[in-house]
């Protein structure tokens, strides 16, 4: 019997599906809104410290934010739905973890697709480490 070992195996298959940002179901999700915030399962002390990182670069974590803090992320080509949304910040995530299949240094500001992206570690990580401070702040000057 012929066996073709070029097929792919069960982990190959074993993803889980994301839901699309669906606004008309989310009130927090607004179009107008051209900056994106990605982070998993963040604590109320870690949204405290965002929102300080934020207020800094005169940015309203309500107002000029989508924050998307959940354990199920959506898909990078989710973003591509929305047209005001251009810049990602991504804390503590992967980019495979978000669809994406691309070498990345943490805390590098990277121009892809017409998006900006900044790959840093978690919020708390982030807290504790007057370096990953500096190196954050140094690249939201820039970005903002």
């Amino acid at each position: 019997m012929l066996q073709n070992e070029n097929i792919p195996g069960k982990a190959f298959f074993d993803f889980e599906i994301y839901s699309g940002l669906n606004y008309a179901e989310n009130p927090h999700c607004e179009e107008q809104k051209s900056i994106a915030v990605l982070m998993k399962n963040a604590s109320e002390a870690d949204l405290l410290f965002l929102s300080k990182i934020l207020a800094a670069v005169k940015l309203d974590i309500d107002k000029d934010i989508l924050l998307i803090n959940s354990s199920s992320l959506p898909a990078f080509n989710q973003f591509k739905k929305v047209p005001s949304i251009d810049k990602l910040l991504v804390f503590g995530i992967l980019p495979a973890e978000i669809g994406l299949h691309l070498k990345v240094k943490p805390y590098s500001l990277i121009d892809f697709n017409n998006f900006s992206f900044l790959f840093v570690h978690a919020l708390k990580d982030i807290s504790e480490d007057v370096n990953k401070k500096k190196m954050l702040w140094q690249q939201l000057q820039v970005l903002f």
